[in-house]
């Protein structure tokens, strides 16, 4: 895909320099999901979020954050510790927004977090949350 429909965000600007020499990214910014996102564009067509959600220190209030971030009908992939899933309640907020119309399509799909399964958290899932917004 090219450069300029790419762009990252992360509260470490230690990562977004090592995603700088990659050279795939319009922009990059520093983002603290667990504030608000007004500050940062709003109207992407797809939302993506990987290695975000996967140790517990951000819960479902951070993934409401996220969804600012796409205009109507953006798809969003949204990777999410199972254990973590279950225990900070993600299925309750995703119940909500549902029930509330605010997203729509929604899948979830069981994937392993790691492809070498040779070390202490080999064996770990993750959930792909897979959805549109649908306002």
């Amino acid at each position: 895909m090219p450069r300029e429909f790419i762009d990252g965000f992360d509260i470490s600007p230690e990562m977004l320099r090592l995603a700088e020499d990659k050279s795939i990214y319009r922009a990059l910014y520093i983002a603290d999901l667990t504030g608000s996102l007004d500050a940062f564009p709003n109207d992407y067509g797809a939302v993506v979020s990987a290695g975000t959600f996967t140790h517990g220190h951000l819960g479902p209030d951070s993934l409401m954050n996220l969804l600012t971030m796409g205009r109507p009908g953006s798809l969003y992939v949204i990777g999410i510790n199972k254990v973590h899933f279950d225990a900070l309640k993600f299925g309750e907020l995703i119940e909500e927004l549902i029930s509330d119309s605010k997203i729509s399509h929604m899948e979830l799909r069981e994937i392993p977090m790691y492809s070498k399964t040779d070390h202490e958290h080999g064996a770990d899932v993750a959930l792909a949350l897979i959805f549109r917004k649908s306002r």
